[in-house]
């Protein structure tokens, strides 16, 4: 599923900020822990010619009951591989997605919370390209 994310940094840039739309801050609460998850869940930012930020969701298949990470995970990362090969640009400037393609690729042996921290990571790169392409 894709949709508009922003376009705010391009009217912050016109009054001479860059990278402003990293909405990467999600306030002050968190609470540790959580249940077994039934779905996996990753978000990916990408630029539009139009210079609009879009995300786009790659999620497990639906399930009922929990299932084990790993699972969820290759599941989801299988659709977000499948969406880079339409887009395989981002490779040139995405360490982050090149790593988790790594992972992919390697048997999927990691965390949500870390494929989670290359997602973030991943939008900061974006912002940056966005930032300093002209």
């Amino acid at each position: 599923m894709e949709e508009f994310f922003t376009d705010l940094h391009v009217h912050y840039e016109r009054r001479g900020f860059q990278g402003y739309g990293d909405f990467s801050v999600v306030g002050d609460y968190f609470a540790e822990g959580g249940g077994q998850a039934i779905t996996a869940a990753l978000h990916i930012t990408f630029d539009k010619p139009t210079l609009e930020i879009y995300i786009r969701h790659f999620l497990s298949e639906e399930r009922k009951v929990a299932d084990e990470v790993p699972i969820l995970l290759e599941e989801a990362i299988s659709e977000l591989e499948s969406f880079i090969r339409t887009k395989p640009e981002i490779l040139m400037w995405s360490k982050s997605l090149n790593e988790v393609l790594e992972i992919y690729q390697g048997g999927c042996k990691t965390s949500l919370a870390y494929i989670k921290k290359l997602s973030i990571a991943h939008h900061f790169e974006l912002m940056h390209k966005v930032a300093t392409n002209k």
